[in-house]
């Protein structure tokens, strides 16, 4: 599948590379006081059957799919023209969790940083599995970008394959020593409150021994650098996820 996406272009798959944005939909308002808008990313349906997905994602400028996770999935992304900002986590196994016994509190689980990066077209495929690789992700467009994906098996919820979207935290929002405190950290306009149940010297120790390499076999051992690692809480579908679909004219596929 890699040489397979590698060799595409936006020809190929019936697009063009995209002019610079209209800044309308940079902000609220312009030089000129007229009001702007938020662009949708435009999401293009080319294949879908019980076996994967393929489709691309089209971004205007700063455009944003958060963090999310492909639970079990394998992930082939190409970025088809234009630059994108990718930052993705794997979690920590075995599971460290931080539990919250007062209600409205979140739930955060320990995650290793995988990829913190740009990708500029012409570039190859980027490969995320399911417990390696970057299986949570974030795309920021840096400029018009379009990325084209390939997820095998497809999302599907009743089988257990349902997108789920994160926040994250720095390792260090927390605060130490890690015993049972409270601990107050700022997202946004919102203030979230964790009750930490995890020891210091059980997170030291878990990093320490969390190993790994590209394909999962723990050939490598982590140092545990602080900023390596982040706290993901669950969060519901971001509102201000702006996506529409548009029309696919490439070429079919044939399975």
């Amino acid at each position: 599948m890699p040489f397979f996406t590698d060799t595409f272009g936006p020809a190929d798959v019936g697009l063009k590379e995209e002019s610079p944005d209209d800044d309308r939909g940079h902000g609220f308002f312009g030089l000129n006081r007229v009001t702007r808008w938020a662009q949708p990313i435009t999401y293009l349906d080319i294949h879908e059957c019980d076996s994967f997905t393929m489709c691309i994602f089209c971004f205007p400028t700063s455009s944003v799919i958060p963090l999310h996770d492909h639970p079990g999935m394998t992930v082939f992304s190409k970025v088809l023209y234009g630059s994108m900002h990718v930052k993705a986590y794997d979690w920590v196994e075995p599971s460290c969790i931080k539990e919250s016994q007062e209600p409205g509190c979140p739930q955060v689980r320990l995650a290793r940083l995988a990829a913190d990066k740009v990708l500029t077209a012409p570039c190859g495929t980027s490969i995320l599995y399911p417990k390696t690789g970057g299986n949570l992700h974030c795309f920021t467009a840096v400029t018009p970008c379009a990325v084209l994906d390939v997820l095998a098996p497809p999302y599907r919820e009743d089988l257990g394959r349902k997108c789920t979207y994160y926040v994250d935290y720095p390792y260090s929002a927390f605060g130490k020593p890690y015993d049972l405190c409270h601990h107050t950290c700022y997202k946004g306009t919102t203030f979230l409150k964790v009750k930490v149940s995890v020891s210091q010297s059980e997170i030291i120790k878990l990093l320490k021994n969390h190993s790994t390499d590209s394909a999962g076999n723990g050939a490598q051992i982590s140092n545990g650098k602080e900023e390596e690692y982040a706290w993901l809480a669950e969060i519901e579908t971001p509102d201000d996820l702006y996506m529409r679909s548009g029309v696919y004219v490439g070429p079919s596929i044939r399975v």
